[in-house]
């Protein structure tokens, strides 16, 4: 089994090229890596600015693409119960609310739309994205799409819709770039 320290690098640099395998579809030159210090960039300045935005670099995957709309945060994390999550528990809140806040304002701060790619363990990837750019442009089923109502007492920001990374990928991401 992976040192805990190593799973989030492993988990970023999978995720890495499995989104370049994709994305090379449409744009065959891009390059996408693991973010250089990725889980380093999370500080402030004196003046209170996001290190990470004043280098147009955000969240743990980085592209040579232009025209890629995502900022992608990757974790690989045990410890969460999926059932929990997709109930949209209050009692006991997931920690993946936590991670879509974070990747949201990551993704604020370099104009790009927020995608959380995660897993557990011997467990598929799934990824979240905004349900406002999910319905503009994304013509797969998600595997849950959250209500209102059941987000009422969750702080999680935008409102979120999570698919399956295998049915996500077998998109045209043409259909996904930004112009």
């Amino acid at each position: 089994m992976a040192k805990g320290h190593l799973k989030g690098p492993r988990g970023e640099l999978e995720v890495a090229k499995i989104v370049q395998e994709w994305w090379r579809n449409y744009e065959p030159e891009a390059i996408f890596v693991r973010t250089p210090g990725s889980g380093g960039w999370h500080g402030r300045n004196q003046r209170g600015a996001a290190i990470r935005a004043g280098h147009n670099v955000s969240g743990d995957v980085t592209t040579s693409s232009t025209s890629f709309p995502f900022c992608v945060e990757v974790k690989r994390v045990e410890d969460f119960d999926m059932d929990n999550l997709v109930e949209c528990s209050c009692v006991r809140p997931s920690p993946v609310w936590k991670w879509w806040l974070q990747v949201q304002r990551e993704a604020g701060e370099v104009q790009k739309e927020p995608m959380l790619w995660f897993r557990q363990n011997r467990k598929p990837w799934m990824v979240i994205v905004a349900l406002s750019y999910a319905r503009e442009n994304i013509t797969v089923s998600p595997v849950v799409t959250w209500t209102t109502r059941q987000l009422l007492n969750i702080n999680c920001g935008a409102s979120p819709v999570m698919y399956a990374a295998k049915d996500l990928l077998r998109m045209d991401p043409q259909l996904l770039a930004r112009d």
